[in-house]
């Protein structure tokens, strides 16, 4: 339910952003999603329910990226290469799955945090 709260929030949020950006001429800014996960297995649970059909009629299905030590080789440079274009509107992705790996080093603009309790939006948040 939380996590459905907060892609309906970020879907509202893009869309007040595309709508600002088309009326003042501004560049459009690119928002998404951060999603924590207890540990690798719980990331690869969110990254299927995220994928499939059934959640947003399959809108996110490759929209999602799991950022995890569950990841060598070419997919994990895939993986830090996608993590590193995320505010570029050029990069599908809109969601950021990750496991407590993006403590440090990683300078982003457009990320929004929402605080949650019971699946609902906090005021002020």
């Amino acid at each position: 339910m939380k996590l459905e709260d907060g892609i309906r929030l970020h879907e509202s949020v893009k869309v007040e952003l595309e709508t600002y950006a088309r009326s003042t001429g501004n560049k459009i800014v690119k928002p998404f999603v951060l999603v924590i996960a207890r540990d690798t297995t719980h990331a690869a649970q969110l990254l299927a329910t995220i994928q499939s059909d059934a959640f947003f009629e399959g809108r996110y299905k490759d929209k999602a990226l799991q950022v995890d030590s569950s990841r060598s080789g070419a997919e994990e440079e895939e993986m830090i290469s996608r993590l590193l274009k995320v505010e570029s509107t050029d990069e599908p992705t809109e969601i950021v799955i990750h496991v407590n790996m993006l403590k440090e080093g990683w300078d982003v603009t457009n990320l929004f945090t929402p605080s949650f309790r019971s699946g609902r939006r906090m005021p002020g948040s």
